[in-house]
């Protein structure tokens, strides 16, 4: 295990739980960012464009469900432990918000690794970040479904992985499988992939935390650094594009449309002579 991710995994879990600004302000300060904010203040994002031709996008949330929205009855101080492996909390009113500190910092030691970064609000309360992508910049919500898929880094454990709620493809899920190992959990989840993926598709993977959006929570170490080696090494090599199902399905569509266009225009100069 290393100390320098135990240090950077004390450090974003060690930002106070009801404000994600932080974590914003951090992002939005790199290189070439893209950020955007709506009125309501979970409505926000920063994007990060990736440097190489065959980019994916790498997402999490800045939020976390002990947010003081949610009236959670959790009161300072709140204290961040590690004892044999394992991050949890001091206070044992609340949590850690491993859920998705950790796959902030996830991308936080993946942002110079030539792939696109995506950081957004509020998704515990209803995906409203991605939901405001999607309405206010089109054109960026565009730039993102011409990348060849989508990671975010924002489920349990580690070796799984989760596509609920996406229009992915068998053959991008065996991909997946095959090139990284991360089993499908086969279960339920919410996830802004939900929103942010309309014609590529996305994987969110596990980054080690446990008993989320519950007191008890906490994050392995080492089954962070076991996705961080895994996906970054996978990462590495060549991507190519996995478009979803639904654009298969309309392109089926215009082309039968089109099929019966061209026949009836073949048809009609016969009945007129």
């Amino acid at each position: 295990m290393s100390k320098e991710n135990e240090k950077l995994l004390y450090d974003f879990l060690n930002i106070p739980l009801d404000s994600g600004d932080e974590i914003f302000e951090r992002f939005a300060a790199l290189d070439g960012a893209v950020s955007g904010k709506g009125k309501n203040p979970l409505e926000r994002y920063v994007y990060i464009p990736g440097t190489r031709k065959d980019r994916v996008v790498l997402v999490a949330h800045i939020d976390t469900v002990w947010d003081k929205s949610y009236d959670t009855p959790f009161s300072d101080p709140r204290t961040i432990e590690f004892k044999d492996d394992l991050f949890f909390s001091g206070n044992e009113k609340c949590g850690i918000g491993a859920d998705d500190r950790a796959g902030c910092a996830m991308l936080w030691k993946m942002k110079d690794c030539g792939h696109s970064i995506l950081i957004v609000d509020g998704e515990e309360h209803g995906k409203l970040g991605a939901q405001y992508l999607k309405k206010s910049n089109k054109k960026l919500f565009s730039e993102l479904n011409k990348h060849c898929f989508m990671i975010e880094f924002d489920w349990i454990s580690t070796d799984r992985c989760l596509y609920n709620g996406v229009d992915n493809t068998e053959k991008f899920k065996n991909y997946i499988e095959s090139s990284t190992g991360f089993i499908d959990s086969k279960k339920k989840g919410s996830t802004d992939l939900q929103i942010l993926c309309r014609k590529i598709c996305g994987v969110n993977v596990g980054v080690g935390y446990l008993h989320h959006h519950t007191n008890g929570e906490v994050l392995s170490l080492s089954r962070w650094e076991n996705t961080y080696d895994k996906i970054s090494e996978f990462l590495q090599k060549p991507q190519k594009r996995f478009c979803s199902k639904f654009l298969p399905y309309y392109i089926r569509i215009i082309k039968g449309y089109s099929k019966k266009i061209l026949t009836m225009l073949k048809i009609l100069p016969n009945k007129k002579g």
